[in-house]
């Protein structure tokens, strides 16, 4: 059970990306986004970051994912360009994402982050100049 939820949660969270990772570009500049995910003032590694716009009409998103230091750069889903368009953003972060390339069946790695931040919880603007402090500091209390 606990198997299959994951897996629903895994769907529901990836949705956006799958469905607009064939949308091309945007018709928007990109500007470099970067940041830091920590968790309890520490970094965490291995943290999906997506930037999404449920609201728009076209709706492109962004992912990044973290190294050993927490830090990430964004760039378009499904494309290879770096960056994303200013504008404001639904933000889902994750740990329990299947690496491309997996085999079927193969099962998430344990989610780390708390789920008071996950589905899209967390808001950000991308200013006109892009951002080099897209940080994130969760707590994994209160």
């Amino acid at each position: 059970m606990v198997c299959s939820m994951r897996r629903v949660y895994l769907m529901l969270l990836l949705m956006p990306i799958a469905t607009c990772a064939g949308c091309g570009k945007s018709g928007k500049s990109l500007v470099p986004v970067e940041g830091k995910v920590t968790l309890d003032g520490a970094p965490i590694s291995g943290v999906y970051v997506f930037f999404d716009q449920p609201q728009a009409e076209r709706n492109v998103a962004y992912i990044g994912q973290t190294d050993e230091q927490g830090h990430f750069k964004l760039r378009s889903a499904g494309e290879n360009n770096t960056g994303a368009a200013p504008g404001a953003y639904r933000v889902s972060l994750s740990t329990a994402v299947v690496k491309p390339g997996s085999t079927e069946g193969t099962p998430p790695p344990p989610e780390r982050v708390p789920a008071k931040y996950a589905g899209g919880k967390l808001k950000y603007e991308v200013p006109a100049a892009g951002s080099t402090d897209a940080n994130f500091d969760l707590k994994s209390k209160g």
